[in-house]
């Protein structure tokens, strides 16, 4: 199921959307939201953010949808991932991903000014973890999707020296 976010729907008919593995964003909070302000970034899709539950994350120009690690067992499971989206913007949060898939991967679900509905995702994809069912979760609908994230993928295409199985899957 989706809930949906009281916001306007976007007038200006473009969407920018801004993918970054921050590797740790507790110390790069100024760093990003002054990033998203001048660039006038609509749709920030975060990965590798290792917060929990328990650090802060607001800014008072975006709504922001997290998927946090979690501790099991004294270990922490995940590397965190998030969007933020323009308050401005209407929105839906996707559902939980299925609980087999490899991938972590938190979305949603944008209706532009004409109520056409754009599917995005944030995704973080461990080393050689990338499966096919976990893609066609995500693209199979009849909706554009847009899918950001570090996808730990190396290839030939376009780094001539590394190669690994995620960046064969890919190309």
């Amino acid at each position: 199921m989706m809930s949906e976010q009281n916001t306007k729907i976007t007038k200006r008919g473009q969407l920018n959307i801004l993918t970054w593995n921050a590797r740790g964003l507790k110390n790069k909070c100024n760093e990003l939201f002054k990033t998203l302000i001048e660039e006038k970034i609509d749709v920030a899709c975060l990965q590798e953010t290792l917060l929990t539950s328990k650090n802060r994350l607001y800014h008072q120009s975006y709504c922001i949808i997290r998927r946090d690690r979690i501790l099991v067992d004294n270990k922490y499971n995940g590397h965190g991932l998030a969007i933020l989206i323009k308050r401005d913007i209407k929105f839906k949060v996707h559902k939980d991903p299925p609980p087999n898939t490899k991938a972590e991967f938190i979305g949603i679900q944008i209706l532009n000014n004409k109520n056409f509905p754009i599917n995005i995702y944030s995704i973080y994809i461990p080393g050689n973890k990338l499966r096919y069912p976990d893609l066609d979760h995500l693209i199979n609908s009849n909706q554009p999707v847009v899918i950001a994230g570090d996808y730990n993928a190396k290839h030939h295409s376009w780094d001539k020296y590394n190669e690994n199985t995620n960046g064969k899957r890919l190309a």
